[in-house]
């Protein structure tokens, strides 16, 4: 059942990507008011907090600067108007699309348990993701503070340069995901 619910659900989140690429420009023509209001609200990302400073904040909600260019503000303001726009559209209609509409309809909260291991290895705990920096494999089967069961699945392994290649599926801290990545993600040149 948490496998079905999972591909229910990205499913539903595919669907909030196709409209989240028609809303993203005019979400874009708000984004001085901070806050987009109506329904796209539901499309913005809320989550980071930029280190408790509120431009940066909205900066990274806006266009992932934290992670797309590690904290590295400055380079971002070099950067061309179009570039941000597109670099917008990639993290709130691609990346990040109805962020909060997700997170209402469905929540997953820690703190977590495992009720099953299926597979686990390499270092670190078993509830901790294996990425860019963290070898191995955890397949387990979870379940949030409010008794909803659903599970974890991760692999990275090394490739011919040295930098690992991962991937991941399941309950994130407070949403599903799905991701493929290789390393951290690079620098926007």
């Amino acid at each position: 059942m948490v496998y079905l619910r999972y591909i229910f659900t990205l499913l539903t989140y595919g669907l909030f990507y196709v409209i989240g690429m028609f809303i993203h420009p005019f979400m874009y023509m708000m984004r001085n008011n901070k806050r987009p209001g109506g329904i796209f609200y539901l499309w913005a990302n809320e989550d980071e907090k930029g280190g408790g400073d509120p431009e940066k904040a909205f900066i990274d909600n806006w266009y992932g600067v934290y992670e797309i260019f590690n904290h590295d503000y400055k380079k971002f303001e070099k950067i061309s108007g179009i570039r941000k726009y597109f670099l917008s559209y990639e993290w709130l209609a691609l990346r990040n699309s109805a962020m909060i509409l997700k997170k209402k309809l469905f929540p997953f909260k820690g703190p977590y348990t495992v009720v099953k291991t299926i597979k686990f290895e390499g270092p670190k705990g078993k509830l901790t993701w294996r990425n860019g920096t963290i070898p191995g494999v955890s397949h387990i089967i979870i379940k949030d503070s409010n008794g909803k069961k659903s599970f974890r699945w991760s692999k990275s392994w090394p490739t011919k340069s040295g930098e690992l290649r991962y991937f991941q599926m399941g309950a994130g801290a407070t949403r599903y995901h799905l991701k493929r990545r290789k390393g951290r993600l690079s620098e926007v040149h």
